[in-house]
């Protein structure tokens, strides 16, 4: 996770054939790179969203009014046919990622693999109805189908 004083930045494409480029966490003060993670995005065809049962987000997230942090994760599938997509993103105080998952495993209501963050992540997700259940005893509910997840959302007024 980055520090406090760690910028985020992103050079690269977006264009119709997905985002490609390079994310780079510089410390503010000294310019020094702290991490550099890839990014290959294809864009997922509508039509490719199988599976609606499955497509959505989950989300563990709880807020911790003591500190104001958010913690938890935010799993988003984009269909389950032979090529999902999966994106994590934590929350340990601030949100990192979405993080794309690679090395994908589905078998049976069971799925598992790696994101990179700092260091790789293994996860595993068991399926049961609308929730996802982590190997440690975490339960992550479907809070919004695939293309309410997707539909932008009006903002707040400041």
């Amino acid at each position: 996770m980055p520090d406090a004083g760690v910028v985020e930045q992103f050079k690269g494409t977006l264009d119709p054939s997905g985002l490609r480029g390079l994310i780079t966490w510089v410390e503010e003060a000294s310019a020094r790179v702290t991490s550099k993670v890839s990014v290959d995005l294809q864009p997922v065809s509508a039509n490719d969203l199988s599976a609606p049962e499955v497509s959505g987000l989950y989300s563990n997230l709880h807020y911790i009014q003591r500190s104001g942090d958010l913690t938890g994760q935010e799993v988003l599938i984009l269909g389950l046919g032979p090529r999902p997509k999966i994106l994590i993103t934590r929350y340990e105080g601030a949100p990192q990622g979405p993080f794309v998952v690679e090395s994908l495993r589905v078998v049976g209501d069971t799925l598992s693999g790696i994101y990179r963050m700092a260091r790789v992540q293994h996860f595993t997700f068991i399926r049961r109805g609308g929730e996802l259940h982590t190997l440690d005893g975490g339960v992550l509910q479907r809070r919004a189908g695939l293309l309410d997840a997707l539909r932008p959302k009006p903002q707040p007024p400041c």
